[in-house]
């Protein structure tokens, strides 16, 4: 007389069920804690509201950007720091409190600390000559938003207006270029920045930089290691404690369960590529269809 099953086949496809929810609960949980520490550390530290381009007395025509206006002053830095010119972006920063010689090493450092804590929207920046007017703020001064400083706590990156011999500009502050060295000495990937070769360093497709883009390959693979190593494992212990027709069932869920964990790995480890927000939002996008393949 045949041995009846101890588990039943739907049994085991709810408990495989558990522990792909569980193996994505945890890569989320991982991935994105340091995230949410920073975003509520922010909101604590009062964060400024961003200009916007509908700001009360609005001085420009709708559509038009002054060409010494915040939006403007940024889109000229993003586009020289992109470019490798950090000479002509470091005129973006007061150097009146550091050494002027420094500027094109500072305008390096605070593109790498903004891309890595401050993805900033240039859209959403006043495009008027002296910025935002209802944000509570002093004139000719704008909070561009919070990094996180020396100690853990949000410091604010400030811009204001300046007028000298080169006509009226928008700068990063003096305090804030004061902050620079110690803001890039906390980048968690720092001794890759200074450390890889310039072409690796370059950007490529989705706003990941070609070294990124290389070390996905290692990461992918680390993360299909724990994933089966995760299912083995799984395996021999439901080998001990289930009938034969059970572990059949478990057998068909492997592949799934190895995709599940792995991708969970994958979560869990996307920190430590130092990605910049548009670059981690397209990799989550991937990850997360990934997962519904190994649900459904």
């Amino acid at each position: 007389m045949p041995r009846e099953p101890r588990f039943s086949s739907q049994f085991v496809r709810r408990l495989a069920g558990l522990a792909l929810a569980a193996a994505l609960v945890l890569g989320l949980v991982a991935s994105n804690a340091q995230a949410l520490a920073l975003h509520f550390s922010g909101l604590a530290g009062g964060g400024a509201k961003p200009a916007n381009s509908g700001a009360a007395g609005s001085a420009t025509p709708d559509g038009e950007i002054a060409p010494d206006s915040p939006r403007a002053a940024l889109i000229d830095f993003n586009r020289l720091t992109r470019a490798g010119d950090y000479g002509k972006a470091a005129r973006y920063l007061d150097l009146s409190a550091v050494d002027q010689s420094d500027g094109p090493s500072l305008a390096k450092r605070l593109r790498e600390v903004l891309d890595r804590h401050l993805w900033i929207d240039v859209d959403k920046l006043s495009p008027d000559s002296h910025g935002s007017t209802d944000d509570g703020l002093a004139p000719d001064r704008e909070e561009l938003g919070n990094v996180p400083g020396a100690a853990g706590k949000p410091e604010p990156v400030v811009i204001v207006r300046r007028v000298d011999q080169l006509g009226a500009r928008w700068v990063f502050s003096a305090s804030t270029v004061a902050q620079i060295d110690a803001w890039y000495e906390h980048l968690e990937n720092r001794w890759l920045l200074e450390h890889l070769p310039k072409w690796a360093l370059l950007f490529g497709p989705h706003e990941l930089r070609w070294w990124q883009w290389l070390a996905l390959g290692p990461l992918l693979l680390s993360g299909w290691l724990v994933g089966f190593a995760v299912t083995r494992v799984s395996r021999v212990a439901i080998r001990r404690v289930m009938a034969e027709h059970s572990v059949e069932t478990a057998r068909k869920l492997r592949g799934p369960a190895t995709l599940a964990w792995m991708i969970a790995t994958c979560y869990a480890l996307l920190p430590w590529l130092g990605l910049y927000e548009p670059a981690d939002a397209y990799l989550r996008r991937w990850f997360s269809a990934a997962l519904l393949v190994a649900f459904f």
